[in-house]
């Protein structure tokens, strides 16, 4: 009986340690993917360097961060969809309220020739 509680408690202890780690490792690779994106959204950086392409994005009234984004990220002009919504959210760079033709040069960092 005294082997079967000291097996008991030793596994017990394994479980204990094994999940703590596992929690340890979720936080340590969530804060990295956090800390990334919170300093992508206020360092921007342009998609290409140098005196790069212009491209013709037409942005239709009503249309969301999501569908916007979706649409720059498909002609090129940024690199993470995801990004894109959480600086719309944090920097508010909507400047597009009605239907117009835009055209953006890959070169440029986004908050610079958004606004």
């Amino acid at each position: 009986m005294n082997a079967k509680k000291m097996f008991l408690g030793l596994l017990d202890t394994v479980v204990k340690v094994v999940f703590i780690i596992f929690v340890a490792m979720l936080i340590v690779k969530y804060a990295k993917v956090a800390y990334d994106y919170g300093y992508h959204i206020f360092n921007q950086t342009a998609v290409s360097s140098g005196t790069g392409r212009t491209v013709s994005v037409t942005i239709k009234d009503g249309d969301t961060a999501k569908e916007i984004g979706e649409k720059l990220f498909g002609v090129g002009l940024i690199t993470d969809k995801t990004l894109f919504r959480l600086q719309e959210m944090f920097l508010s760079i909507m400047v597009w309220k009605k239907q117009v033709p835009m055209s953006l040069a890959l070169q440029c960092p986004p908050k610079r020739c958004w606004l």
